[in-house]
Order: structure tokens, then C-alpha cells, then sequence
């Protein structure tokens, strides 16, 4: 299981639990390998990248701001 941390020092979230997150919101994750590292990509219900990012975090919090 990979875990990426947040730069807050107590705060990191899997990729399972970043994904348990985004299906509540009808949303997908999406982690693509590119040049030895991954983009997260975030598609919404329509099928819209709804954000991107080589940082798990910050691909979740950008798709959680656009679905409110």
C-alpha cells in the first residue's frame, strides 16, 4: 500500500483512502506512471478531469473543492 504524506507533519492519507473519498463524491481515481513517476488524475461522473497532480494530496483536495 503506498502512503504519501501531507506537509502537515501528523496528516497522510493512503490511496485507499484517498479513493473511499473520491467514490462518495461519484468520482474516480486515476494514477498513471509517467518518466519513474505517477500523475493522479481525478475524473468526475461525466467523465471530466476534474484535477491532476504528481501529489495524491493535492489531487484530492482540488476534486473535492470543484464537487462543492
Amino acid at each position: 500500500m503506498t502512503v504519501v504524506s501531507n506537509p502537515k507533519p501528523k496528516e497522510t492519507i493512503t490511496v485507499k483512502q484517498a479513493n473511499t473519498l473520491l467514490r462518495a463524491a461519484k468520482m474516480r481515481l486515476f494514477a498513471n506512471r509517467s518518466e519513474g513517476q505517477f500523475i493522479y488524475c481525478v475524473v468526475d461522473k461525466n467523465g471530466v478531469v476534474a484535477s491532476a497532480s504528481s501529489r495524491l494530496e493535492k489531487a484530492v483536495a482540488i476534486a473535492a473543492e470543484k464537487a462543492m
